[in-house]
C-alpha cells in the first residue's frame, strides 16, 4: 500500500465564505500537535511501513509490533494518520525536538532500530483508507487502547463557539490550538477542504524589508517574495500571503517595515512559515 496523499485542512480565517462554520455547528476537537506528520500503514500481511510527510519510507520494529497490537480488532489494510514527538510533549515550538524522524529513513536499508526508543511517541488522530465518517472513524479509535509508543489523540464532541474558547485555553497552556474535523465528512485524498480547520496560535513580528525579489512561472514580472530581517538580525524571505494587487507595487517594500504572522522561531531565530499580513510603512 503506497502513501495516501494527504488531505489538508484550512486556517479557520481561510475557510471559504460559504463554508464558514456557525457557532451552534458541532465538530470534533483535538489539541494541534506541534510534531511531523507521518504515515503508518499495517498492511495485509500484517507488515507496517512507516512514511514521513515527504513519502519516505522508513522502518522501526519495535513500534511496528506495537502498532500491531493497538490496532489488532481493526481489518487490514489500515492507514494511520500520525503525529511524530520526541522528548517532548508536542507543545507549540516542540517540533524541532522531533525533527530526527526525517533521519529515520537513512537507516531503512539496515532496518536499524535506534536506541531509546521508548522515547517515541507516535500519536494517532485518524484513519484514512475508508470511506466512513469522522465519526465513525472516532468511535473506531476509542475501541483501542495506548500501548508504549502509540497513543491515540483525544477527540471532543463541541460547538464552533466553545470552540474557539477552547483554542485560546490550549494556546494560553503552551500548546497550538485546535484542530476541528466535521463529524460527517469522509477522506478526500490530496484535497484542502474546508470541514477542517485549524484554530491556532501564529505569534507575529515586525521585519525590515531589504529587498524585493522577483517571482517565477505566474509570477513573473511580479514580486515573489520580500528577502527580510528581523530586529535580531536574522535574514529570510516571505511570500505567502501577497495579493496579486501587492506583488505588483514594485518598491513599496523596500527599506519599510511588514508584520509577518509565522509558525515559530527555529533555533537559529528564523519565522517559520511565515506570512505577510501588512506594510507599516516607515520610509
Amino acid at each position: 500500500m503506497e502513501m495516501i496523499a494527504q488531505m489538508k485542512g484550512k486556517m479557520a480565517d481561510k475557510v471559504a465564505v460559504s463554508c464558514q462554520p456557525h457557532d451552534e455547528q458541532e465538530f470534533f476537537a483535538s489539541i494541534k500537535l506541534d510534531g511531523h506528520y507521518c504515515q503508518v500503514h499495517i498492511n495485509e500481511d500484517n507488515s507496517v511501513d512507516f512514511y514521513t510527510s515527504g513519502n519516505k519510507r522508513f522502518y522501526l520494529s519495535a513500534i511496528a509490533d506495537q502498532f500491531r497490537y493497538v490496532f489488532k480488532h481493526l481489518p487490514r489494510p489500515i492507514a494511520l494518520e500520525c503525529e511524530y514527538i520526541y522528548a517532548c510533549k508536542g507543545k507549540l515550538g516542540d517540533r524541532v525536538n522531533s525533527a530526527r524522524l526525517t533521519t529515520y529513513r537513512t537507516d531503512f536499508a539496515a532496518f536499524r532500530d535506534r536506541a531509546g526508543v521508548r522515547m517515541d511517541i507516535f500519536k494517532v488522530f485518524n484513519i484514512i483508507n475508508t470511506e466512513l465518517h469522522f465519526e465513525d472513524i472516532v468511535t473506531l479509535l476509542e475501541a483501542c487502547v495506548d500501548h508504549h509508543s502509540v497513543h491515540l489523540v483525544d477527540h471532543e464532541l463541541v460547538n464552533f463557539s466553545t470552540a474557539k474558547i477552547m483554542a485560546t485555553e490550549m494556546a494560553n497552556k503552551g500548546w497550538e490550538g485546535l484542530m476541528l474535523q466535521s463529524p460527517y465528512v469522509a477522506y478526500r485524498p490530496g484535497k484542502r477542504v474546508n470541514t477542517t480547520i485549524k484554530l491556532k496560535h501564529r505569534p507575529e513580528m515586525i521585519a525590515e524589508v531589504v529587498a524585493e525579489e522577483e517571482g517565477e512561472g505566474r509570477l513573473i514580472g511580479m514580486i515573489g517574495a520580500l528577502a527580510c530581517i528581523t530586529s535580531s538580525g536574522t535574514s529570510f524571505s516571505v511570500g505567502s500571503g501577497l495579493s496579486d494587487h501587492e506583488r505588483s507595487q514594485w518598491g513599496a517594500y523596500t527599506n519599510n517595515k511588514i508584520e509577518v504572522e509565522y509558525e515559530q522561531l527555529s533555533v537559529e531565530g528564523v519565522p517559520l512559515q511565515p506570512v505577510f499580513k501588512r506594510l507599516k510603512g516607515n520610509k
